[in-house]
């Protein structure tokens, strides 16, 4: 009997081995918060990257958290592709015709690179024509601000939601003004009691936490750890990797809880060894896997978060719920920090019998299997990488005996 394997069936199946936390949801009560949380939105408009899908899935997932009627929608960075205001505008009449003008939940937004990054190469080679420019949000970023939210920009800010404290730090503040986030979180401590969880968030994982030393563009997390170390009941959301969140590593707990937030545009996995070296000293990703869009629906009751994984794709969700708990203290047991699982982990397997037959690919011309490898115009195979992996393109056949 032979069985096809889908990209979306794979990466789901992660998840089934990822030893996620099962409990009983009906035993927690109501939640005190509940909040949609999700990252890397990358809109433009509908003519440019295919981007008419990317605003259709944003619509249908705010219509979710409407259904949910979340408190609060948290969205770590990369709003837009180009970081313009005719970008930001068609981001915020997205939301404008699910939750209105006036009401609706409340907005936990920050900039990311893609909001950031083109305005600065614009103005750093004098191409003031460049849309990027021209119409950037960050050309003119406290004007601009206002007119779409009606706040006052700052690099840093911090909103109450039914009690609870979020702070926000945007695109590279954290590392450029690093000394002014110290202060900023010093000046509202009455507002991070330990009693209760905080909510922090920036675009970039902040280093060694989700997925460990492995991840992509890891200086970019700046000295966020060193910070928040001060903080256990700090809980960090980041974006920017795209790495999915069928795979727990997307969860640390340490001095603080970090967790990271995937994508609504594409997916990347880690390339890798865990544990281990990584590709040229620093984290890596695999090739992109469009129209897999993910986020999170986290509840908060008292001393523990349950996060719900979606796969918004097909409105459907991704293994278990992580229950996880709030850290009040510096010591103490880490249920999600990464040698507490290793301890419990078993290793997934194909049930006894199986076989994985692998076989060039006829759309891409790939080769499909493991240990990964890709095919240079001699037809010489060459590997890659030292970690066995797979390709996921097309469709990987599995034959069961």
């Amino acid at each position: 009997m032979k069985e096809q394997v889908s990209r979306r069936g794979f990466i789901g199946s992660l998840a089934a081995g990822a030893g996620a936390v099962a409990f009983a949801r009906e035993s927690l009560g109501k939640p005190d918060l509940r909040v949609g949380i999700v990252s890397d939105v990358h809109l433009s408009p509908p003519e440019k990257h295919q981007s008419q899908g990317a605003i259709d899935t944003f619509e249908r997932v705010l219509r979710f958290y409407r259904e949910r009627k979340v408190d609060a929608v948290l969205i770590a960075g990369d709003l837009t592709n180009g970081g313009t205001m005719d970008e930001m505008r068609i981001v915020l009449a997205t939301w404008k015709r699910v939750f209105g003008v006036t009401d609706g939940p409340e907005k936990i937004w920050v900039t990311g690179n893609h909001e950031r990054v083109y305005y600065d190469q614009a103005k750093k080679k004098g191409d003031f024509q460049n849309p990027g420019y021209a119409d950037g949000l960050y050309n003119g970023i406290e004007r601009n601000w206002r007119e779409l939210f009606g706040e006052t920009w700052s690099p840093f800010f911090i909103k109450k939601v039914k009690g609870y404290s979020f702070v926000g730090a945007h695109w590279a503040e954290w590392w450029e003004r690093a000394d002014e986030l110290r202060a900023f979180l010093a000046a509202h401590k009455a507002d991070l009691d330990t009693s209760k969880p905080f909510f922090y968030t920036q675009h970039a994982h902040p280093q060694n936490t989700c997925y460990g030393p492995w991840t992509w563009h890891q200086w970019e997390g700046g000295p966020t750890t060193e910070i928040l170390s001060g903080y256990p009941n700090a809980v960090a959301f980041s974006g920017h990797t795209h790495y999915s969140i069928a795979d727990e590593r997307s969860v640390w707990q340490g001095a603080f809880t970090s967790i990271g937030t995937a994508s609504l545009r594409w997916l990347a996995m880690p390339q890798g060894r865990e544990n281990g070296s990584v590709c040229n000293g620093e984290g890596q990703r695999m090739d992109a896997m469009y129209w897999e869009p993910q986020g999170l629906m986290m509840s908060v009751y008292g001393d523990r978060m349950v996060f719900e994984r979606y796969d918004f794709q097909n409105m459907e969700k991704i293994g278990d719920d992580w229950d996880v708990p709030v850290l009040h203290t510096k010591g103490g047991k880490r249920e999600f920090a990464f040698e507490t699982r290793r301890a419990k982990a078993k290793a997934p397997e194909f049930p006894a019998g199986a076989k994985v037959t692998v076989a060039e690919n006829v759309r891409t011309g790939g080769a499909e299997g493991t240990p990964a490898c890709r095919l240079v115009p001699s037809g010489r195979r060459v590997r890659r990488f030292a970690v066995p992996r797979l390709r996921l393109r097309g469709r990987l056949r599995v034959r069961r005996g």
